[in-house]
């Protein structure tokens, strides 16, 4: 999924704002093999031109990012260090963070697993706002990520330890299968796990109509937010 570079400009604005960001993601890596980097979450020109990028070489998660300290691509990266085979072909919780004090810092699963930037700092002085947000792939198309993304957010912060660890450990037990059942029932929304969809077999059989609903997400896609008016256009709809 790739936005425009006019929707895509407002990361620009927030983040260049405040200096710092996170870029939060839950991803299942398809396997342990790909590199390149494989792009999971870009925000460039091309492969050789961006702001940022969350990716993946084999077992490691990478970090580029432009400041004044590093090169217009982002290089040197901040990664996972090889020998720990931090990245899995499993679903994992991973957050990127930077702050112009501390640099950049990668948690996975609520752990810092990255040792001390081995750049300074820096600013996001030299930030471009005609670069396009990309999930899974490269501006340029020719970054793919073999994966899942269930979950892709960019904060204006740097989170803190605490915050990051905070998060891993809440969206872990609202995704267990009796939490997520129990939300599901109260909100009339759907479960987010088959393990908590098997638990509601009585709701199913006594709601035939959410039944039927649920049973077409089998087929659903990604809703793609191609231009800036989408929100507009979806809530008119």
């Amino acid at each position: 999924a790739q936005g425009s570079t006019t929707a895509s400009a407002k990361l620009y604005d927030l983040i260049t704002a405040t200096g710092e960001f996170s870029v939060e993601a839950w991803v299942a890596p398809g396997n342990v093999t790909q590199d390149g980097p494989a792009r999971i979450v870009s925000y460039a020109g091309d492969g050789n031109s961006r702001n940022f990028m969350l990716g993946q070489t084999l077992y490691d998660y990478d970090f580029q990012l432009r400041t004044s300290a590093t090169g217009l691509n982002g290089d040197p990266a901040l990664s996972t260090p090889s020998a720990d085979e931090v990245l899995q072909a499993t679903l994992q919780h991973v957050v990127a963070t930077y702050s112009p004090i501390d640099g950049r810092s990668i948690y996975v699963n609520g752990e810092l697993v990255t040792n001390t930037d081995p750049v300074p700092g820096g600013s996001l002085v030299d930030w471009q706002d005609t670069f396009a947000f990309v999930l899974g792939n490269e501006a340029s198309s020719d970054g793919l990520w073999q994966g899942t993304i269930r979950l892709a957010a960019i904060h204006r912060r740097a989170l803190t330890p605490e915050q990051e660890l905070a998060a891993w450990l809440f969206v872990k037990w609202f995704t267990e299968p009796e939490q997520n059942r129990r939300w599901a029932l109260i909100s009339n929304y759907f479960p987010v796990r088959h393990s908590a969809a098997d638990l509601m077999s009585d709701y199913l059989a006594e709601n035939p109509t959410y039944k039927k609903a649920f049973d077409l997400l089998q087929y659903s896609t990604y809703e793609a937010q191609w231009c800036p008016c989408y929100e507009d256009v979806r809530r008119l709809m």
